[in-house]
């Protein structure tokens, strides 16, 4: 059996040391990328999503969306009902169940599988708890005109 100087003692310890610290910042670097925050919900075709984040709004629209030309007078209608108190809104569009799953808002993803029910997932419990559905008389109105119209 070899006699272990000062120096091999210290460094061995040290080794240790620093295996233990870093399997304890691997498993909660593991732990923390798991942990997904998940909501449904169900949105109709006059209804939109909002997303509140920091200074900038991601709206999500639902239906027939928005014409050309349309985004101003929707941003005005949001601003008249006290949805948003400024333009600054960043407009997207719900996926459809065809599409797969779409990233709106950073660390967040939505799916569907009907056009009516949404999956929305993210690691950010924030974003989750902070989700607002709203209806717009916009979205309704083009929605009643072009709902009937059938495409190839």
């Amino acid at each position: 059996m070899k006699n272990l100087t000062r120096r091999d003692f210290i460094l061995m310890c040290g080794a240790g040391l620093t295996g233990v610290i870093g399997t304890t910042l691997t498993i909660n670097q593991l732990t923390d990328d798991r942990t997904e925050y998940i909501t449904n919900l169900t949105v109709n075709p006059d209804e939109f999503l909002m997303f509140p984040n920091k200074d900038q709004f991601y709206i999500a629209l639902k239906g027939t969306s928005l014409l050309q030309g349309q985004e101003t007078d929707f941003v005005n209608e949001l601003i008249s009902k006290n949805i948003v108190p400024y333009d600054a809104c960043d407009i997207h569009t719900l996926p459809q169940k065809d599409d797969g799953i779409q990233n709106i808002i950073v660390e967040t993803s939505i799916s569907t599988e009907d056009n009516l029910n949404y999956t929305i997932t993210s690691k950010n419990k924030d974003i989750i708890n902070n989700i607002q559905k709203h209806s717009s008389d916009i979205l309704a109105k083009n929605n009643e005109l072009f709902n009937q119209t059938k495409t190839r």
